[in-house]
């Protein structure tokens, strides 16, 4: 991440969300520890190694940028709007087929690194290790939803069927 998008993102934090810094750990280190650990994966075990703090002083800033995250999410999540455009809408020929469709949904695969011993589940068909991400696009090219996390060998109604068990938008008109 570049200095600035750092930058911007903790003031961000600080302006809509009130995180303020403690006596012991700064707002920078807060969220540098919340990006470190939910960027590599890591447990809170690990964070006490890299930043030197205890067990309950990770957790409980873990825990605060976490929220202030959730409170920033109805200013930059935005689901896309509830109308088809003009194109399909007023086409009499194959595009009547889409008179109701709001977006489209896909699976990709996103190369990722995980530890050796890991490795297995997340090599996919072609071999290469990668995460299996669900996304669902609105038809003015906006994400709406995306689901990471699955091992490269899931495939994709695998990841779409628990995609729908945690909170995929059914968008219905």
């Amino acid at each position: 991440m570049p200095m600035t998008t750092f930058l911007d993102l903790r003031d961000w934090m600080f302006l809509k969300t009130n995180l303020q810094a403690t006596r012991s750990v700064s707002l920078e280190e807060q969220l540098m520890c919340f990006l470190w650990i939910i960027g590599n994966n890591s447990s809170n075990h690990e964070a006490q190694e890299q930043f030197q703090h205890s067990r309950e002083t990770i957790s409980r800033h873990f825990q605060l940028v976490l929220r202030g995250m959730l409170a920033l999410y109805k200013t930059f999540v935005r689901l896309p709007p509830n109308s088809t455009p003009t194109c399909i809408r007023n086409d009499c020929g194959k595009m009547s087929y889409f008179q109701n469709l709001c977006g489209a949904i896909d699976g990709t695969h996103i190369l990722t690194h995980v530890p050796t011993a890991q490795q297995a589940p997340y090599r996919n068909r072609k071999g290469t290790i990668s995460q299996n991400i669900h996304t669902g696009c609105s038809l003015d090219m906006y994400f709406f939803y995306v689901y990471s996390g699955w091992e490269g060998s899931a495939n994709d109604a695998q990841v779409l069927e628990n995609a729908e068990l945690h909170n995929f938008p059914h968008m219905t008109r």
